[in-house]
């Protein structure tokens, strides 16, 4: 890795800044469409994956009922006999016990 950086360094000096900026917007692109391309091939693997199941199970996490916006897709899953959704109820601590037991029982 290292002889890399130095080899970096060394073509740095011959060319000038604009063209290096240029080269590097070039190498950032490449680097996002290849990013883009795992995550598109990680979606395809899990979907292939999910089709043979007969049932899906999913998990919404949740600290507070006030943040608790999926109520609509919580119900339509629930309706389901392909989906298996369950919340999960987890504790924030930060606030104190007292503070946290109540927001669990909301």
């Amino acid at each position: 890795m290292n002889a890399i950086r130095a080899t970096i360094k060394i073509i740095k000096k011959f060319i000038p800044k604009t063209k290096w900026d240029k080269l590097k917007l070039i190498k950032s692109e490449f680097n996002t469409k290849l990013y883009y391309k795992k995550i598109y091939i990680r979606y395809k693997i899990i979907a292939f994956k999910l089709r043979k199941k007969e049932k899906i199970k999913v998990a919404f996490f949740l600290i507070h009922d006030s943040v608790w916006k999926y109520e609509g897709v919580y119900r339509l899953m629930e309706k389901s006999e392909r989906f298996e959704p369950i919340v999960v109820v987890c504790p924030l601590v930060s606030y104190g016990e007292e503070t946290m037991l109540h927001d669990m029982n909301q």
